[in-house]
């Protein structure tokens, strides 16, 4: 019941899923300014929200989307990125 009161009031500020999905398309465009055509939005501002750190061996990053028009900053999105799992050719190797 509390992530629906929670939904409800994201959506009232306008943070919809369509929003969510576009800030993280930007987010994998890479940090910077990024101009689009958009009837509330012209420019889309990525980030850094933190530095990349290890907590309890669990490596974490932020970042903030921000949607603006000008210079003014109309809705923003942080996203927290969490190393999930990883792979690749052994560099040691165990004699």
């Amino acid at each position: 019941m509390e992530a629906e009161k929670g939904a409800r009031s994201l959506h009232r500020l306008g943070i919809t899923p369509t929003l969510l999905r576009r800030a993280w398309y930007y987010a994998l465009k890479g940090k910077g300014r990024h101009y689009i055509e958009h009837k509330h939005y012209d420019n889309v501002l990525v980030s850094p929200l933190y530095d990349w750190s290890t907590v309890e061996g669990v490596g974490r990053g932020g970042l903030k989307v921000t949607f603006c028009r000008g210079s003014e900053k109309i809705r923003y999105v942080e996203l927290g990125v969490e190393a999930i799992g990883a792979g690749g050719d052994a560099i040691v190797t165990v004699m």
